[in-house]
């Protein structure tokens, strides 16, 4: 899966808009079977003072954040919405970790599913 972001600078205003696209078949049967986490990120950014709370299913996480800024301090703009993506990116990658070795753990103790087990009765026994 990818973290795809665009930014657009206009003035002195940073947007940003992040969404989640392209999961592998693996991960959307894990997503289908477990469910899909939600992407938890509460945090400050001091220089634009912005408050960020997110709390959105991974499978559907579709964002726009604002960063204002001033022409003095763009520079700490532009570094602060980089920071964001990383975040962001970190909080999905911490989850989908998460998810997928539970998949794989399934996928393995399900994968012996099928066998047979020979029962012995007197009858059988008998005639071997």
């Amino acid at each position: 899966m990818y973290l795809k972001y665009s930014k657009a600078l206009q003035d002195s205003t940073l947007t940003i808009t992040l969404y989640t696209s392209g999961f592998t078949t693996d991960e959307t049967r894990a997503i289908r079977q477990l469910g899909s986490p939600a992407v938890e990120l509460t945090k400050e950014y001091e220089v634009s003072t912005v408050s960020v709370d997110i709390n959105a299913p991974v499978s559907t996480l579709n964002l726009t954040q604002v960063f204002q800024g001033s022409v003095d301090n763009i520079d700490d703009v532009l570094a602060e919405g980089s920071e964001f993506i990383t975040d962001v990116a970190q909080a999905i990658t911490e989850k989908m970790v998460a998810l997928m070795t539970q998949y794989r753990a399934i996928q393995t103790a399900t994968s012996t599913m099928t066998g047979q087990i020979k029962i012995n009765d007197e009858v059988n026994n008998s005639q071997e």
